[in-house]
């Protein structure tokens, strides 16, 4: 114990430190014990995606190489979407097991003296917790532009994760990926937040969605996977014969992390001009070039050939 002008501070050995195991609810996207962010514009499918989810933990409903869950109960918290006539549809086309879902349809704020959604886990022995939208259930009118008034919400939200052991996932409205509003997610609430999540829309992709994780604090950054709002079934950005454009380009560049590429678009670009694009499938093509050049790959094509061309 360390004692200074009347003030003691503890001291740890590291080396009596006991490490924990991540466990991991979707690798690397979303972890047990821990607070996730889906955020997107608004008709994005975030919903859907956390009607999927619900159903991957409820009823096995496995997608984007997410190994198979041991059934857990649900609790959703939804402000905007009726219990029958939306919420109930989704859950039911994700393939659910309905009685393993508990939700909540209010707009009551979620304050610091407020305790029912802790004695709601513990009750109902939940894994996965959904509050869609968070905003609406933190009075973003007032706390809006104001951050610092929402990290204590989102600091008991993050106890809670951990105290009851299940994921949290608050959707949340934005801009899209690498919008102005969403930034406030990656930026303002440190470590709190593990994973934040972006949907985007594919040009040219009727009923398709991209999946962008932005920020992971647990593991390296997941790769974008594409999905539909009307199916079970999601898809990784591979091909047949393993090529992965995203992880060959990051080793090309060095980047310990795939976002890194976003900051590094000159020298991404330089290398495109010799790189054998051609190699990898049209979906990690279009993927590639949203995710890092926020273009679509078409784009891409005709400025590279207006290049070669000089």
């Amino acid at each position: 114990m360390f004692k200074g002008k009347g003030k003691e501070r503890a001291v740890t050995n590291m080396g009596n430190i006991w490490v924990q195991p991540i466990r991991w609810f979707w690798y690397p996207y979303l972890a047990f014990g821990r607070v996730t962010v889906l955020h997107g514009v608004s008709g994005s499918g975030k919903s859907m995606l956390a009607a999927y989810l619900a159903a991957a933990c409820t009823n096995r409903k496995c997608f984007g190489g997410m190994e198979e869950l041991e059934p857990g109960n649900v609790l959703y918290l939804t402000a905007d979407d009726a219990l029958s006539d939306l919420l109930y549809p989704r859950l039911t086309e994700a393939g659910a097991d309905l009685d393993r879902v508990y939700a909540i349809h209010d707009l009551i704020s979620i304050t610091l003296g407020d305790n029912s959604i802790e004695q709601l886990l513990d009750t109902h022995k939940i894994r996965l917790l959904i509050i869609d939208p968070i905003q609406e259930y933190l009075e973003y009118d007032v706390y809006s532009g104001y951050p610092e008034l929402v990290y204590p919400v989102i600091c008991k939200l993050e106890k809670m994760a951990k105290e009851h052991e299940c994921a949290v996932l608050l959707t949340a409205y934005s801009d899209g990926p690498n919008g102005e509003k969403a930034s406030v997610w990656q930026s303002e609430f440190a470590e709190k937040i593990s994973s934040v999540l972006a949907l985007d829309l594919p040009e040219g992709r009727t009923g398709k969605r991209r999946l962008l994780q932005e920020k992971s604090i647990l593991a390296a950054e997941g790769k974008p996977v594409v999905f539909s709002l009307r199916k079970e079934k999601m898809e990784e950005n591979t091909q047949p014969d393993g090529k992965d454009l995203f992880v060959d380009m990051q080793k090309i560049i060095g980047c310990l992390f795939m976002s890194d590429m976003r900051d590094k678009k000159r020298q991404v670009w330089e290398e495109l001009k010799r790189f054998p694009l051609e190699e990898y499938d049209r979906k990690q093509q279009e993927d590639f070039s949203v995710y890092v050049f926020g273009v679509n790959y078409d784009t891409v094509q005709e400025v590279l050939g207006s290049s070669s061309g000089r």
